[in-house]
């Protein structure tokens, strides 16, 4: 008898002991070095019913994500040990259903706080991608619990986290902290705060860090420098900032985090919006902005109107492009390959063309209706000519012309 008390007092030491150390590791890599963290593994060692679940559904993302790092018995001897250990406590104290419930409210409490106020303070509301290389952006955002059980079509797959901010708080606290709590609770520990670790390791403390941003706003087609646009920075729909570009277009904003949006806007162009360059180091970033229907159209008028013919080539379409080069371009109406400079040279002038009106056929096509006037020397009266074109949108976003294109005829 008393040997037998002997090995079972051996044996609850071994299991304790074993515990302990197994639970420490874990949270140890998941907290960080403080040895005070492992005495939050004194409130998990009494629930039973956590094992089960955790066993089948935390187990198998625990396994997953040390398979490479921890040895093949790790696993199941910790599950082996934490389910004796759970028994022992039971059968020794009876009250033990109490501390069941004492340790998931306080588990929840530690849960909720300590994620929270990690992944917030980090970047904001936390979203779990899974993917596999290359990184963020590729994978498709799954609801939070996902991440925490295993799943056929995710073999292969390294689970990490990334932090992008979003409008769906609610949401994502919903998903990760009420569906299977019990799971999750343990999952937490051994696998979200550890992968909390892991994304460290590729984003430093550089890179998170707020950066200065200076920057020059450029017209897409002409590389021309653009004055007092207005660039906003904007996070979650707050705004951080604003800054004016100068006469060259430039500007700089300090302390900008690196998950915020710049919004550019300006006078006949259309507004866009910029991720934070995530490299700080004094290079001056260029923006780009595309004019606007209305401006482009304006443009091609006035510029036809004055027979400054190399304004309006960068707004052509690519086809007429190819098909001219500039100097061919306006060499072609310079030497009257045109019906209404003809009509010019003939005794009339180009007194005036002015846009009448811009429908627009769908998001990427705008017709534009326009009127040419032409006074005659002779006689001192006036025409008006009807002109119409199109404006349809290239793949780089800027607006393009199909008009004026030099007759084929002299």
């Amino acid at each position: 008898m008393e040997t037998f008390i002997g090995v079972l007092i051996i044996l609850l030491v071994f299991v304790i002991l074993l515990s302990l150390w197994a639970y420490g590791t874990l949270l140890k890599k998941a907290l960080g070095k403080s040895k005070w963290n492992a005495l939050l593994l004194l409130i998990p060692l009494v629930n039973l019913g956590v094992i089960i679940d955790w066993g089948v559904e935390a187990g198998k993302i625990a396994k997953n994500a040390y398979q490479e790092k921890a040895p093949n018995w790790f696993l199941p001897v910790i599950i082996i040990a934490y389910t004796l250990w759970s028994i022992i406590l039971l059968i020794v104290d009876p009250y033990i259903l109490l501390y069941w419930l004492i340790s998931q409210a306080v588990l929840l409490l530690f849960d909720y706080w300590s994620t929270i106020r990690l992944l917030t303070a980090a970047c904001g509301v936390p979203s779990i991608y899974l993917w596999a290389l290359p990184l963020p952006g590729v994978g498709a955002a799954l609801p939070v619990y996902y991440a925490f059980k295993a799943h056929d079509e995710m073999k292969g797959y390294t689970r990490q986290l990334i932090y992008q901010a979003g409008d769906n708080t609610e949401i994502v606290y919903e998903k990760a902290f009420i569906h299977k709590p019990l799971a999750l609770i343990l999952a937490l520990i051994t696998g979200m705060l550890i992968a909390m670790v892991n994304i460290g390791a590729l984003a430093n403390p550089e890179e998170t860090s707020d950066v200065t941003v200076e920057g020059v706003v450029l017209d897409k087609l002409t590389n021309a420098p653009i004055s007092n646009a207005t660039i906003t920075c904007l996070q979650d729909s707050t705004i951080l900032d604003k800054a004016t570009t100068d006469e060259e277009g430039k500007f700089t904003m300090t302390n900008i985090p690196k998950d915020a949006t710049l919004r550019i806007t300006a006078q006949d162009y259309e507004s866009a919006e910029f991720l934070v360059p995530t490299k700080s180091d004094n290079t001056l970033w260029e923006f780009k902005l595309s004019k606007t229907p209305e401006a482009t159209a304006e443009i091609i008028a006035k510029s036809f109107l004055h027979g400054v013919y190399e304004d309006i080539y960068p707004y052509l379409e690519p086809d007429i492009q190819q098909q001219y080069s500039r100097d061919t371009y306006v060499e072609s109406f310079r030497n009257l390959h045109n019906v209404v400079l003809k009509m010019a040279a003939s005794g009339d002038i180009l007194e005036n063309m002015r846009i009448t009106e811009l429908n627009r056929v769908s998001e990427d096509e705008v017709r534009v209706l326009a009127t040419i006037t032409i006074r005659s020397f002779k006689t001192g009266h006036t025409a008006t000519l009807p002109a119409t074109f199109t404006l349809t949108r290239a793949k780089d976003g800027t607006w393009r012309s199909n008009w004026p294109v030099p007759s084929a005829s002299d």
